[in-house]
């Protein structure tokens, strides 16, 4: 379902890397982190028919972030 999505997700860490926001390496894990962002989107929206904020994507993309952070 994500092929083509984590490719292109895949150059948004990278330059994240560059600019020392993350650690290298998490480009290695798009798949990994589209997963762990869109996967309880996709939930909360169809399942559950919550009506997406954006404070929850924030979260659900600052926590697939946390261990790639510099000082993680």
């Amino acid at each position: 379902m994500f092929g083509r999505a984590d490719e292109g997700f895949a150059r948004a860490p990278a330059a994240a890397v560059e600019r020392g926001e993350l650690r290298p390496g998490v480009q290695e894990h798009a798949t990994d982190l589209i997963a762990r962002i869109v996967g309880p989107l996709l939930f909360e929206r169809f399942l559950l028919g919550v009506r997406l904020e954006k404070d929850l994507v924030v979260s659900l993309i600052d926590a697939a972030l946390a261990p790639w952070l510099p000082g993680a």
